[in-house]
């Protein structure tokens, strides 16, 4: 039961990243219509989806009978990676905001 109810959890938070990565595209459609690259925040979403998709990955590993250690290692590792991009973006977004905030101040 514990276990399904973690899976469960999981599925509503890949679910929920997956509708906010939709809700940022649609926003940036509309406020940037010409663009034909990704916005940081999409992008930032769209790292949100998978890493709730790997840890939801890593719960239903770690729900089977009987338990695979390799296959939970490589789950693990696949959340650790996914979150390390998620890091990386994240700080890319700071480190401009920091850079706007700069720039305002010596203007």
């Amino acid at each position: 039961l514990k276990s399904g109810k973690k899976v469960a959890e999981a599925e509503k938070k890949v679910e929920e990243a997956e509708k906010k990565a939709k809700d940022q595209k649609e926003e940036d459609r509309r406020n940037y219509p010409t663009n034909t690259y990704k916005t940081l925040e999409l992008e930032i979403a769209e790292s949100d989806v998978k890493v709730k998709e790997a840890e939801l990955e890593l719960v239903k590993e770690e729900a089977k009978e009987p338990r695979d250690e390799e296959k939970i290692k490589q789950a693990k590792a696949e959340v650790e990676s996914k979150q390390a991009e998620a890091t990386r973006l994240e700080k890319i977004k700071t480190d401009r905001k920091k850079a706007e905030e700069e720039a305002k101040r010596k203007a």
